[in-house]
């Protein structure tokens, strides 16, 4: 397998699992019945469900609105511990694949 590739693997594996966490709620909004009044409450869930994937759910909390989006994303004491972030099991053997090509790959370049 090409080394290219590898990581574009990884997005892809990344991406699927995020549309399964959207879908839900996509779903929901495609009936044919208004849900205007439900549309504030669902999308702070959303937003809520997708940065706890990665950020510490205290850091999250019960926020909403304007308070879930002053959430600082990049600060690294915010985000969980790399190995209890939310990625999915598709994307994390994506990533052991491409760690090994990786390692194969540097060790025949330096004994060559």
């Amino acid at each position: 397998m090409h080394l290219k590739i590898l990581p574009r693997l990884v997005y892809l594996n990344f991406v699927a699992y995020l549309a399964s966490c959207v879908t839900p709620f996509l779903l929901m909004f495609q009936s044919s019945q208004p849900l205007v009044h439900v549309l504030y409450q669902k999308t702070n869930e959303l937003v809520r469900q997708c940065m706890c994937l990665f950020m510490k759910p205290d850091v999250v909390a019960e926020k909403e609105g304007h308070n879930l989006s002053e959430v600082n994303c990049e600060q690294s004491r915010n985000w969980l511990e790399s190995g209890k972030m939310a990625i999915g099991s598709g994307t994390k053997h994506a990533l052991k694949v491409c760690l090994v090509y990786s390692v194969v790959s540097a060790r025949k370049f330096f004994w060559q």
